[in-house]
């Protein structure tokens, strides 16, 4: 009676333990070995590629080395270094020693790489191309495999983004754009003829501009980062602030704009006149006292000088929710006055973003920080 009990109950509960029959998974056949239970292998157990199987489930392998994915993409074998004739990709065996290259026969036929593609080109034995030859283009090929790019001009991205074709600087009547068409000779530009209409760009944004046409920006053209001190500006234009469009492409932001420009290495000897307007409007809006504008100090743990060095900060002696207030204030007209950065409490403004402050706290008073060109023009 207690045996067929028994015998009972082990057929009940056969019926619910589930069986993990083990099955074969792309990635472990790739690597040219079975998914098994790891007591059943006695070679080598690769971990993680029978990765929907329990964890007693391994790969395992009937050779100490085996072929990779990565390798056979590049037409390869992984093997030992010592038994390769051919040319050897290093990081393309990567779950094996150190002495197991991806070995790539030189008598390979050429394939596509995606580099050379890009480049308008093909992967082609040197010794058949009677074209240009670009170097690093196929690079998991052999060396004597190189990318022939044909000598005629033909399109690159860069270029394209930009509204141009690639041409002969002869046969372009419109504008040329240097180092739009990297891969081809030099007398190969870029040709603008119709440009593509300006359109946003992120850096610009975060400045509080818009990529338009430098001729239609008003204002004083600055030349890299650093404005002209001008007594009234219509609108500033900031290089390399719309990077992926043509160079007569410029950043336009109304009056300063809110560009972040460090601090030099000399004391300017006083405060700026925007800061001195900016503390006084700030002063008559909340309230509090002014701590500071100009010291001539670094930053605290730095070696870099301070804005209150050149002038150009205000720190407002207000806190809680009027601090926040202010805060708040200052950056909804940073980019229209010249304002580059405020900080209150553990928060910092920059660069058209909000986040958490690493430095000195800043809970009894606000620090609004100006740009060059706010720091002379700042008003409201």
């Amino acid at each position: 009676m207690r045996v067929s009990f028994y015998v009972s109950v082990c057929i009940i509960f056969g019926i619910f333990i589930p069986t993990f029959a083990q099955h074969q998974e792309q990635k472990c056949a790739n690597a040219g070995g079975v998914c098994k239970n790891e007591n059943d292998c006695s070679e080598t157990k690769l971990v993680g590629y029978c990765p929907t199987q329990p964890n007693h489930i391994k790969c395992c392998v009937s050779s100490s080395v085996y072929q990779e994915q990565k390798c056979a993409d590049a037409h390869g074998d992984c093997k030992n270094e010592n038994d390769c004739s051919g040319t050897k990709l290093v990081g393309y065996c990567p779950t094996q020693p150190n002495h197991i290259k991806c070995c790539v026969p030189k008598g390979d036929q050429p394939y596509p790489e995606q580099k050379c593609i890009n480049a308008g080109g093909v992967c082609k034995y040197e010794n058949d191309c009677s074209e240009r030859k670009l170097v690093g283009y196929c690079p998991t090929q052999a060396n004597n495999i190189k990318c022939c790019v044909p000598d005629h001009p033909h399109p690159e991205p860069k270029c394209t983004n930009a509204g141009g074709e690639c041409k002969n600087e002869n046969d372009c009547s419109g504008t040329k754009l240097v180092g739009y068409c990297p891969t081809q000779a030099n007398h190969i530009k870029c040709c603008v003829s119709t440009p593509k209409p300006p359109y946003i760009e992120q850096k610009c944004t975060n400045a509080g501009g818009e990529c338009k046409n430098e001729n239609d920006c008003s204002g004083t053209k600055l030349v890299g980062y650093c404005p002209t001190q001008a007594n009234h500006i219509n609108g500033t234009k900031l290089v390399g602030y719309c990077p992926t469009q043509a160079n007569h492409i410029k950043c336009c932001v109304p009056g300063c704009g809110c560009h972040y420009e460090y601090a030099g290495t000399k004391c300017s000897g006083g405060p700026t006149p925007g800061a001195i307007r900016l503390a006084n409007h700030f002063k008559a809006k909340y309230g509090g006292f002014i701590s500071e504008i100009y010291n001539c100090r670094k930053i605290a743990g730095t070696n870099s000088l301070s804005l209150h060095a050149e002038g150009r900060a205000v720190d407002v002696a207000i806190r809680g929710s009027i601090g926040q207030q202010a805060f708040d204030y200052a950056i909804s007209i940073a980019c229209k006055t010249g304002i580059q950065e405020v900080i209150f409490e553990q928060k910092i403004w920059t660069n058209g973003k909000t986040k958490f402050y690493a430095g000195k706290d800043h809970y009894d008073h606000v620090h609004i920080g100006l740009n060059r060109c706010g720091a002379q023009n700042w008003n409201i």
